[in-house]
């Protein structure tokens, strides 16, 4: 990365303001960000029996032998204005894959920090091999964002900025 990239960057976390987002207009910006990942078929709400998720998401891997394997991917998303994700978030989506017959991979988004009773309890269950949840907290998805400026100016158009600037 060179200093002008990085200059750009910086300038940008200003306009990362989670809080002018609701819940919706979150969930937006995140299967946005999962395209731009390389997911594919992306379904916001998606339903299973009596259970709901916020998106489900294919994508698509290339095996250790060169065959094309396709991941589900469950997605949970958490809008937060003052609170943390919690023990309940990383529960419900853990619930949600246990329930289901076929295996699916676990993703929780959310603009906050897991509280370290989250943490914890999701890395016991991980070293048990109970459940398989990859978390990308609001630093790693400022992080993410970063290095795509086109969803920071979609999804954060600065005040007297038109939104396909």
């Amino acid at each position: 990365m060179t200093l002008d990239q990085l200059v750009e960057q910086i300038g940008l976390i200003p306009e990362i303001n989670f809080s002018m987002l609701d819940h919706l207009l979150f969930a937006e910006l995140v299967a946005d960000l999962l395209s731009e990942l390389g997911f594919r078929d992306i379904k916001q709400e998606w339903a299973f029996a009596d259970k709901y998720i916020d998106i489900k998401a294919l994508y698509p891997r290339i095996d250790p032998f060169g065959a094309e394997v396709i991941e589900t991917w469950l997605v949970e998303v958490k809008f937060y204005h003052k609170s943390r994700a919690d023990l309940n978030s990383i529960h419900q989506l853990a619930g949600y894959l246990s329930s289901l017959p076929e295996h699916y991979k676990g993703l929780l988004v959310t603009n906050s920090q897991l509280t370290s009773a989250a943490r914890d309890w999701l890395a016991s269950a991980e070293s048990k091999g109970r459940t398989q949840i990859r978390v990308v907290d609001g630093t790693e998805l400022k992080r993410l964002l970063l290095q795509r400026k086109d969803l920071i100016h979609k999804h954060f158009p600065k005040s007297g900025r038109g939104q396909d600037e």
